[in-house]
């Protein structure tokens, strides 16, 4: 699966994913701050005709320009705050934390583990001129495992299971530029996703531990003109600096 918010490719948008796959517990966009979006579940174009299984594009709205709008939300698993308004004439920016509560939730039920998550989502849309418009975006989860080794029982359960942490930052800045014959879209966009997986016995050393990290750095450039009323000409290119490291313990 493809994930691209605001021409930004990102490896999920959920948490508790697994590593290498789009899955997931709960999904790490607020619905409220969607544009429009579109899925493509097969039949890829040119830029992403290695795709398995399906494309989806997030276009994300930006502030309100006119007033400063304050929100507090609470759900069955999670409270957050959103903020946006205006900044100065020409850009806006809109701003969204939201942090879990199943700890507290899992540990009244006498549970012996509990999920413990958080995202923010900050975006700035700035229009210098009337036919350009460039875009900041950053987004940022945490995923933990919250292990309560109470008791004996607890414990033995807990080394059953192999848990695992997340980390995730994906940022990057887009421009658009608009004239009557041609469309530019330029993005940098940089993305960091860290992964900690452990079994732990219920004493002595873990059974089992990795750590590893993925991050990719991206240039986007494309460019649509149109010579004649008829003609539609598309082109682009992308360029993708990869790193990525494991470590196993045992």
């Amino acid at each position: 699966n493809l994930f691209v918010i605001d021409n930004i490719i990102i490896p999920t948008i959920s948490h508790f994913a697994t590593q290498g796959s789009g899955g997931g517990a709960s999904s790490i966009i607020d619905l409220e701050l969607i544009d429009y979006l579109t899925l493509s579940s097969g039949g890829f174009g040119v830029p992403h005709g290695d795709k398995l299984s399906s494309v989806l594009f997030l276009s994300l709205r930006e502030g309100d320009r006119e007033k400063t709008v304050m929100k507090a939300t609470v759900s069955a698993t999670q409270f957050g705050l959103h903020i946006e308004g205006p900044i100065g004439k020409k850009a806006s920016y809109l701003l969204t934390a939201r942090k879990s509560y199943l700890d507290l939730v899992f540990k009244a039920y006498n549970m012996s583990f509990a999920p413990d998550y958080a995202d923010i989502l900050g975006k700035v849309s700035w229009s210098p001129g009337t036919s350009d418009r460039v875009d900041f975006l950053t987004i940022a989860k945490t995923d933990r495992m919250k292990l309560f080794n109470d008791t004996e029982s607890d414990r033995l359960a807990n080394s059953d299971v192999v848990f695992g942490n997340q980390n995730m930052v994906a940022s990057g800045m887009t421009w658009k530029h608009i004239s009557q014959k041609y469309f530019t879209l330029v993005t940098l966009s940089d993305c960091y996703g860290e992964y900690d997986s452990f079994q732990e016995p219920p004493s002595g050393p873990p059974f089992f531990s990795s750590t590893s990290f993925e991050n990719e750095l991206a240039l986007n450039v494309n460019l649509v003109a149109y010579p004649t009323e008829t003609t539609e000409l598309s082109v682009g290119g992308r360029g993708v600096l990869t790193k990525f490291h494991v470590h196993l313990r045992d």
